[in-house]
């Protein structure tokens, strides 16, 4: 079992090797120095591994660093505060993550913003002092964002602030204001799909159609057939899964979830009563959103996304806006919403949502 043997951190290779690592503040999806903070190489800091209470898959692997012991760093932390820094050393890596732990940071958030913070420094926006590897200046970052001192009182405000406050908008990877994870959309393009119409915004958690993308490679990565029905069906069990507070780690089908449930509830159950539940639950958080001031624009990925392609393998292709558009459009009318991403009053009746809208 991967989770037991290497934890999060298997996923390094396959992902860079398949362009789809955020590199550098999303510039590239490949990082050169990949193979010096993989599975490979935290497995030679490997102290030992723990699991959950009452959890057999035991991926909470504990490493040894020079300077600390500590659990981790987890895939996207080895990635968003990694590659996507230009680091990689192991040590420095550990002590960043060691940092964003006891001060409270998360890691994704908090290593998208600072890759950020070096990008506008290299292209000589900011005047942050600091750019891309720059070791000694990027282990400081998690204590004053915390704190909000020097460089990291603008850095605390997230990826989106600190680049408009620049002026470059389109230098922010994040989607409704939360900073992507670390599986670049343009290597997969299900992954632009899930992001942008993730009722958080920029989210891994809320669908995985990478899975099938580049991991079991059973849909072609840079094309959106297929992929709205995809993205709402894992949008729809994951819903599911997380009200019963079900780790993703366990990947749940709706068949193994509804083999639990017939235990809980004493009678058999469909899948698709699952997956009902689901879309309810999905439903209901869009009418939140929409209650809150979301705008149909806001269901959009970052202009870098479109504007600069990326390399994977032998070939380069960058996510048409047109396609997105049309790949949006679909999701819409598949989910039951009209061209605004407004849920119908037929699709409400029939998950028996009573709501005014």
């Amino acid at each position: 079992m991967w989770a037991t043997e290497e934890g999060t951190v298997a996923l390094v290779d396959p992902i860079s090797g398949a362009g789809a690592m955020p590199t550098r503040n999303g510039s590239t999806g490949t990082f050169d120095g990949a193979g010096r903070i993989n599975s490979e190489s935290l497995l030679k800091r490997r102290i030992k591994n723990r699991a959950c209470a009452q959890c057999g898959l035991a991926c909470r692997q504990f490493h040894r660093f020079q300077t600390i012991a500590c659990e981790g760093p987890e895939y996207e932390t080895v990635v968003l505060c990694g590659a996507n820094c230009g680091i990689d050393d192991l040590d420095v890596l550990a002590e960043f993550n060691y940092a964003c732990d006891e001060v409270g940071l998360d890691t994704i958030s908090t290593g998208a913003t600072v890759a950020l913070a070096m990008d506008l420094c290299e292209r000589g926006i900011a005047d942050y002092g600091f750019g891309f590897s720059d070791a000694d200046a990027y282990r400081t970052l998690p204590r004053l964002m915390a704190r909000r001192e020097g460089a990291g009182r603008d850095l605390s405000e997230g990826a989106r602030h600190l680049a408009a406050k620049w002026g470059h908008p389109e230098l922010a990877m994040e989607v409704k204001n939360l900073e992507l994870p670390a599986y670049d959309p343009r290597a997969a393009f299900g992954m632009g799909l899930a992001y942008a119409t993730s009722d958080r915004g920029g989210c891994h958690m809320r669908a995985f159609p990478i899975s099938e993308e580049l991991l079991l490679g059973s849909m072609a990565c840079d094309t959106f057939e297929g992929k709205a029905q995809l993205v709402i069906d894992q949008q729809n069990i994951s819903a599911f899964t997380f009200t019963g507070i079900w780790c993703a780690n366990w990947a749940l089908t709706p068949e193994h979830a509804a083999q639990q449930m017939r235990f809980l509830w004493d009678r058999e159950v469909d899948p698709e009563e699952l997956l009902e539940v689901g879309e309810r639950v999905w439903n209901l958080g869009r009418l939140l959103n929409l209650r809150e001031g979301l705008e149909p624009t806001d269901d959009a990925l970052p202009a870098r996304i479109f504007d600069q392609s990326t390399k994977r393998g032998d070939s380069e292709k960058a996510m048409g806006r047109e396609a997105f558009a049309e790949a949006l459009r679909q999701y819409y009318q598949l989910r039951g919403w009209d061209d605004s991403g407004v849920p119908t009053r037929e699709t409400l009746a029939r998950l028996q949502v009573e709501v005014e809208i």
